[in-house]
């Protein structure tokens, strides 16, 4: 996520990147788990020209992994 993402609420995380939007307020963002999941899933789904890796159609990330992954950014 950092390599595009900065994480401005988690002081472990040092990143300079500013490709995809902040991971700031998730939940407001997302209220929907489905919603975000179906975004690190396939976000084409919801743009077509996106540059984020559809991390689960192309098996980038198993679904235990993506799950793990919804559970920290809930927790932003």
């Amino acid at each position: 996520c950092i390599a595009c993402h900065s994480i401005p609420n988690d002081k472990k995380i040092v990143t300079l990147a500013n490709i995809g939007p902040p991971l700031i307020g998730i939940k407001e963002r997302f209220p929907s788990r489905m919603d975000l999941k179906n975004q690190l899933w396939d976000p084409t789904l919801l743009n077509p020209n996106t540059i984020m890796p559809p991390f689960g159609k192309h098996k980038i990330l198993t679904n235990s992994d993506i799950e793990l992954i919804l559970d920290y950014l809930y927790s932003l």
